[in-house]
């Protein structure tokens, strides 16, 4: 049994838990070693979906003073619009945020950031919904939900994408706290 160290913060301990229910083994060499053997067709197909990262088009957005926020004005039938701190604003006909930053870093020329993938994870169906709706990568290879992660080098519950996820649902939060 994982045992948590009190002094972390109750909620830190919740997205822990959260994480070890989630996330079940760490198959990252596997994928590697399977990567460099001349796999069947639909497994490769499978593999390379896995190997590629999406580019991250809301970050440099960001960066440049650029933010979404839901449209205000029925009329226009408009779902989101984009707007920068110097009061410069798009009307985006999108409801979906992932579109938007794409639709938006076109309009101003802005490129995306290129992630590397660092580690390959077996999650929960749950899981793959809940990243593949936040923009990560993931691939059901063999029977298998594969999350293609851009972290490394700290423990997953401290990935923003999981504690979003984490934030995002009550229902994860009142379930997993103290």
């Amino acid at each position: 049994m994982t045992t948590f160290n009190s002094r972390i913060p109750a909620h830190h301990r919740a997205i822990e838990r959260f994480v070890h229910s989630q996330v079940l083994a760490n198959i990252s060499m596997l994928v590697h070693d399977m990567s460099q053997s001349d796999p069947t067709a639909d497994l490769a197909d499978d593999l390379a979906t896995l190997m590629y990262a999406p580019a991250d088009y809301e970050t440099p957005c960001t960066d440049a003073g650029w933010r979404l926020v839901p449209a205000e004005d029925d009329d226009l039938d408009l779902d989101l619009v984009a707007q920068h701190t110097d009061g410069d604003v798009y009307e985006l006909s999108t409801s979906d945020c992932r579109e938007a930053w794409v639709d938006l870093a076109a309009l101003e020329s802005i490129d995306p950031y290129e992630r590397e993938i660092y580690e390959y994870w077996i999650v929960t169906s749950d899981l793959t919904r809940w990243l593949t709706d936040a923009g990560e990568r993931v691939a059901t290879l063999s029977g298998l939900d594969i999350w293609a992660r851009t972290t490394t080098g700290q423990a997953i519950c401290m990935d923003r994408v999981i504690e979003d996820i984490f934030a995002g649902r009550v229902e994860l939060s009142d379930r997993w706290l103290d």
